[in-house]
């Protein structure tokens, strides 16, 4: 009987251990990948996979990735990414997996997507003076940041394509800093 109780007690200790430390073990590792295309901060843009070229049902060649790690380590990270009139999403995970923020073109009230992250440990107290973006509290310091951009229609591609190489994600030192769309978009 005691061995019973000892292997369900060994059983949910592991059960327990997979749910809450497997999703941070995978985000490392994958986030580990992502660093050998490029440094945290620093937008990849990915090569469009072909029909031809994928293996079983993803990824979806009409759709077009751009990724970012990001390290909020240091200071705020803004990122910015122009919104084509085609299904487009920008969705932010932290280093455990969580999702911290997803939105698609029809929530961008205009033609650029802009917001700040910021660390988990910065205090929230920026109310008091209005900012042009909205600032996001990451979980943790570092995470990743994905862009997805349709090819609506292959005439279109060379636009989408130009539009998703402006996308950014940089360090900032303040949150309250100056976040110039314009900038970005060059």
């Amino acid at each position: 009987m005691q061995w019973i109780a000892g292997g369900f007690i060994l059983a949910l200790l592991v059960h327990i251990l997979t749910i809450y430390a497997l999703p941070s073990v995978l985000m490392d590792r994958a986030i580990q990948n992502m660093l050998v295309n490029g440094p945290a901060n620093t937008v990849v843009n990915h090569e469009r996979i072909g029909a031809d070229q994928r293996a079983g049902q993803l990824p979806n060649p009409d759709l077009l990735f751009s990724s970012c790690v990001y390290d909020v380590s240091q200071g705020p990270v803004k990122i910015s990414a122009p919104v084509p009139v085609s299904f487009w999403l920008l969705s932010v995970y932290g280093g455990d997996g969580t999702p911290v923020v997803q939105l698609n073109e029809s929530q961008v009230p205009g033609e650029v997507a802009s917001l700040i992250l910021v660390g988990p440990d910065v205090e929230r107290n920026l109310s008091r003076e209005p900012l042009k973006v909205p600032v996001i509290t990451s979980p943790t310091e570092r995470g990743i940041v994905v862009f997805r951009t349709m090819v609506n229609r292959e005439s279109n591609f060379k636009y989408l394509e130009a539009a998703r190489r402006r996308s950014k994600c940089v360090a900032v030192d303040h949150p309250l800093d100056e976040f110039d769309t314009k900038q970005n978009n060059s």
